[in-house]
């Protein structure tokens, strides 16, 4: 093919884009910088979720008693007034009987400067307890709502644009947060904080994938779960450092760490993958050669090479689903099988368009045709929203739960996917309960959170899925039961204390690994054309978990045992739910609910 022609909307509709990325070498200079970018925009991604542990810090504090209970009883210097946390006790000089007289605060003595915290700073003790826990919830509520509303936001305009808009939109609310007078204001910004904190991961998590070749997507998996891991580890010293401030100052130094997003306007280029599968050949060009430039290749061979390698393919994928991307690069499944769906369909698609320009209709045609694919492709877009509201109305969904093999596991899902992410954010919220420094004590178990990853990723494609997960909730489980019967029966003490640290640290390793290991065994558990929609509310029922998960401390602050002891219930009841479930390790993704069915009974065969 002519060197001029390469670069032709007929040709560059037909890109393999897998092909471009290796003949541009698998970690050339581009790709790297790319990664490198949007990992520096991924490194806040914990602080809208966990900087209440921080911002929100208990303060002790004793009851102010109001004036009139002075004036109102006989109360002299040879009074006894004791000044609890909630109240306060007089036993007053009379002769009327009375022991002791109680009150009600009218105000709070805090030990430290009321700035330090939200929680001091509006008295959100006592009575108002629950209020501090709430503006959790809604962060968690606000994710869900950013995942439900702004995951196809990606798809529709572009990786790029719908990751960088929705950061901004971040920065823009997490520095209003800093400066909202009252705490009904705080919390209706800190929602928008959660909203758009997945508004801008969940294109972030998706551009990186396909920034690789198929068969190295594993990496771009592992990757993740240590950024996640070094975010919430570089909390700690960031709120250590500012720790004599105003919580506000601390939520402005969290918002400024967003304001990466402005570099991205100008360092991050689209999605090549998306470009290609809608068509933008001008910016096609402009990328690869761009990625040419920077790898030291020549961008007419790039093309080249990814048009023989298209033309040599014809059928579409076996396995289509979002999720089968990022299983691909596990040994048992192929490449075929793990294909991009989105660009092979297009490729299909495309023939048709290049049989009648061979036949010699104008160009004026083609454009008016192409023009009419893009309104059928949006508008398809539409009614396939991958929101959680129409997942309900598909006939998909139903299918998950007439057929009783399949309601079983996807009642199971539900309650797997819960427990861990209940787990998870109750034991990292927790951890300003606990014996030490409260700075190192969050900064280790984020710490934890990587050896637990690389582990999890090992286990899975040596041991299995199922085995891999048991092993880490199990062992939560019985790390948090251990903490639990610490906390009850030893009665305090500072051996009990760094007791309680250490087994909820080896919880916090165990839950780590559980929760990565979910995300792959769930994709591998659904049948194709029922896999998206099995993904979709299985996560969202951890937003359940979630959102729960804050009002624990309430809980603690009442008897600190029990809150363990829930998680820990939870934790070895989902290990002994995982036991009936299929093992999918060394199975092709399942296509039909029959292939799920089929499964089950081999398993059980094997048991017998």
């Amino acid at each position: 093919m002519p060197k001029s022609s390469l670069w032709e909307p007929s040709a560059l509709s037909r890109v393999e884009v897998d092909e471009v990325w290796k003949s541009l070498g698998r970690y050339g200079r581009y790709q790297t910088l790319q990664i490198l970018t949007l990992m520096v925009a991924g490194l806040p991604m914990a602080y809208p979720v966990l900087s209440v542990v921080f911002e929100g810090v208990n303060n002790p504090h004793e009851c102010r008693p109001h004036a009139s209970f002075f004036e109102d009883n006989v109360i002299t210097d040879n009074s006894s007034v004791t000044s609890e946390s909630c109240l306060v006790k007089a036993r007053p000089n009379n002769s009327d009987g009375r022991e002791f007289l109680t009150t009600h605060c009218d105000g709070y003595r805090y030990d430290q400067p009321d700035h330090v915290s939200f929680v001091s700073e509006w008295d959100l003790v006592c009575s108002k307890a629950a209020l501090a826990q709430v503006s959790q919830t809604l962060v968690m509520a606000g994710m869900f709502a950013g995942a439900t509303l702004l995951s196809n936001l990606a798809d529709r305009y572009g990786r790029k644009r719908s990751h960088v808009g929705c950061h901004v939109a971040l920065l823009a609310a997490s520095l209003a947060m800093a400066f909202m007078p009252n705490y009904v204001s705080f919390v209706s910004v800190k929602f928008f904080t959660g909203v758009f904190q997945q508004g801008y991961l969940i294109p972030l998590a998706i551009h990186l994938l396909e920034l690789l070749p198929t068969e190295q997507r594993a990496s771009m998996g592992v990757l993740g779960s240590l950024l996640w891991a070094v975010s919430v580890m570089s909390m700690a010293p960031i709120a250590y450092a500012m720790r004599a401030y105003s919580w506000r100052a601390l939520q402005i130094v969290f918002a400024a760490f967003n304001a990466f997003c402005v570099v991205e306007i100008f360092f991050l280029d689209e999605s090549l993958c998306w470009l290609v599968a809608n068509h933008r050949f001008d910016s096609i060009r402009h990328v690869i050669r761009k990625a040419a430039k920077y790898n030291h290749r020549d961008p007419e061979v790039v093309v080249s090479n990814a048009l023989n390698k298209s033309d040599a393919m014809r059928m579409p994928a076996k396995n289509t689903g979002v999720k089968a991307v990022l299983l691909s690069p596990i040994p048992e499944v192929n490449e075929e099988e793990a294909e991009l769906p989105e660009v092979k369909y297009e490729i299909d698609g495309i023939e048709q368009d290049l049989e009648k320009r061979r036949n010699g209709e104008g160009e004026r045609e083609h454009l008016q045709e192409e023009q009419e694919e893009k309104q059928k492709k949006k508008e398809g877009e539409e009614e396939e929203s991958d929101d959680f509201i129409s997942m309900i109305h598909q006939d998909g969904f139903l299918d998950l739960v007439k057929d009783p093999d399949m309601r079983f596991i996807t009642l199971a899902m539900l309650y797997i996917w819960m427990t861990n992410s209940l787990t998870y954010y109750g034991v990292t919220l927790l951890s300003s309960s606990m014996a030490g420094n409260f700075y190192l004590n969050f900064f280790l178990g984020g710490l934890l959170e990587i050896p637990s990853c690389c582990i999890m990723w090992l286990g899975l494609a040596r041991i299995g899925r199922k085995k891999t997960m048991m092993a880490f909730i199990s062992l939560a489980g019985v790390a948090l039961l251990a903490a639990s019967l610490v906390a009850a029966l030893s009665g305090g003490g500072e051996a009990a204390g760094v007791a309680q640290t250490v087994l909820s640290m080896v919880a916090r390793f165990g839950i780590t690994g559980s929760f990565n290991a979910i995300w792959v065994y769930t994709p591998e558990i659904f049948p194709t054309n029922l896999r998206n929609v099995g993904v979709g509310i299985s996560s969202s029922s951890a937003r359940i978990g979630g959102m729960a998960a804050p009002f624990f401390n309430l809980l603690a602050d009442k008897a600190i045992w029990t809150p363990g002891v829930i998680f820990s219930v939870n934790c070895l009841l989902v290990t002994f739910l995982l036991t009936l479930l299929p093992e999918t390790m060394h199975r092709p993704l399942p296509q039909t609910i029959s292939d799920v069915k089929t499964w089950r009974r081999q398993d059980r065969k094997g048991k017998e």
